[in-house]
C-alpha cells in the first residue's frame, strides 16, 4: 500500500484537484520547498514526511491548538495504523 492510497482513505485525494485538503497539502509542501513521493510504500515514509503531511492536515482543521513535531508524527501514525489494521497489514513503528 502506498502513501497516495493511505491519504485517499483519509479524505486527502492527491490524484485530483477536487480535494480541498489535498490542494492545501500540495501548496504547503511547495511553500516549504519539500517534496514527497506519494507513490512510495507506506513503510518507506519518513518521520519528516509524516510531519509535513500532518502539519498541513491538522492545521487546516484545528487552528487554535499548538502541536509539536512529535505530535504531528504521532497523529499521522495513529491514523495510518488504524487504516493498516483494518486492512490486516502491519502497523508503522
Amino acid at each position: 500500500m502506498n502513501l497516495k492510497e493511505i491519504l485517499k482513505q483519509m479524505d486527502v485525494d492527491i490524484a485530483t484537484n477536487k480535494s480541498t485538503k489535498a490542494n492545501q497539502l500540495k501548496c504547503d509542501l511547495i511553500s516549504q520547498n519539500y517534496e514527497i513521493d506519494f507513490n512510495k510504500d507506506i513503510y518507506d515514509v519518513t518521520d519528516d514526511d509524516l510531519y509535513q503531511i500532518g502539519r498541513s492536515i491538522i492545521l487546516s482543521e484545528i487552528k487554535e491548538k499548538p502541536f509539536s513535531y512529535i505530535d504531528f508524527i504521532q497523529f499521522m501514525k495513529s491514523d495510518i495504523n488504524e487504516i493498516l489494521n483494518q486492512k490486516g497489514l502491519k502497523s508503522l513503528k
